[in-house]
């Protein structure tokens, strides 16, 4: 209702007062009353039936009723327009007794505008289904105000609510910017956060004025929009985009990724690793033994980088050999077979350059 209350400013100024059945009676001690009815009567004055906290709504119609000689027969017709001025029209509701008795409660204050009276400062209290021409009405009418009066007051007190409501809708417009923005930045934050902690595909160094400034490229990063997002960081200009893209792109085909270059070395190194633990020179050693029992000593093994004097003595003392006959004539044929396999490793080195040279490269 308040929607509609915005749109043209109707008569109707807020949605029904909550009002709870059953309750039981009690007198109507409050300072304030919770509602305030203005009846017309026969006589052409208006006169506000006032509802307070606790009262039984049939007792109070009817007294005021006694107070301002209104027939009989109008009572009734008096009581269902007040009672859907203060309970709520729910269709579920059980009634709590069969003479329409209902106990008031607390209804909602939307506004309490201070009215200047003659010097004397009233103020005029809107709830949550009051009628605001009525409780104007009423208003001037206890306070006797003129008819020009009350009709200046009524456009007063409206334009003081549409202002107060457009400020609400103001202001609740900013906050929910404010924390659309907020998100966008949590959002934001918490990509880079994450681009942060991820290890970028390609890290593509680009000069920029002089300064050498890294424009990083992560898995499902689109290569236009990371190059916009670096140029408009680092104050560049917008045409240089296109030739950034060619550049970077030719870059990416010619360059492999810093994973791809980790595998790289990962291979290489393996590939190392293998070729240390393969003996350079491998020989069987068989020698003479008058023992037929003995058993056959182990084969002799060096490899890349020692010395074939000292793989010789370090065999003969670990199989029981002359370290000074055998160790001599072992070294002498270590280092033959090592400078052999040598001449083989790079004899088939140059037969593979030679077939790589022979093709023709484009690009």
């Amino acid at each position: 209702e308040l929607t509609r209350w915005r749109g043209g400013v109707p008569r109707r100024f807020l949605s029904i007062a909550q009002a709870v059945n059953g309750a039981p009676p009690a007198a109507a001690a409050a300072k304030e009353p919770l509602f305030e009815i203005p009846v017309g009567l026969q006589d052409g004055r208006v006169v506000p039936l006032r509802l307070f906290e606790g009262d039984n709504l049939v007792r109070a119609v009817r007294q005021f009723a006694k107070e301002q000689n209104i027939p009989e027969d109008v009572i009734p017709a008096l009581f269902e327009e007040v009672k859907k001025r203060v309970v709520p029209a729910d269709p579920d509701a059980k009634p709590s007794g069969g003479d329409g008795d209902a106990a008031l409660s607390t209804p909602e204050i939307i506004f309490d505008i201070p009215i200047d009276v003659d010097g004397d400062v009233h103020y005029l209290k809107l709830y949550r289904g009051d009628v605001l021409g009525d409780r104007v009405k009423a208003f001037a009418v206890e306070h006797k105000l003129t008819d020009a009066l009350a009709q200046k007051m009524l456009e007063a007190v409206a334009e003081r609510i549409r202002t107060s409501q457009e400020s609400e809708r103001a202001a609740e417009a900013k906050r929910a910017q404010q924390e659309q923005q907020q998100q966008e930045q949590e959002r934001q934050e918490e990509q880079e956060e994450e681009k942060a902690k991820a290890q970028p595909l390609y890290e593509i160094p680009v000069d920029v004025n002089g300064a050498v400034f890294p424009l990083r490229l992560y898995e499902g990063d689109v290569l236009r929009a990371a190059v916009e997002a670096f140029v408009a960081q680092n104050g560049l200009d917008a045409s240089t985009v296109p030739i950034l893209i060619d550049e970077v792109a030719a870059r990416i085909s010619n360059k492999p990724s810093p994973q791809q270059q980790q595998q790289q070395q990962q291979q290489q190194q393996a590939a190392a690793t293998a070729a240390s633990l393969e003996p350079l020179v491998s020989l069987a050693v068989s020698l003479d033994n008058p023992n037929p029992d003995a058993l056959p000593l182990p084969p002799i093994a060096m490899y890349a980088g020692e010395s074939s004097q000292a793989v010789a003595d370090a065999y003969c003392k670990a199989n029981g050999l002359d370290v000074a006959t055998i160790a001599p004539q072992l070294a002498q044929v270590l280092t033959e077979r090592a400078e052999q396999k040598t001449q083989e490793q790079h004899a088939a080195a140059a037969g593979v350059t030679a077939a790589a040279g022979g093709g023709a490269v484009s690009q």
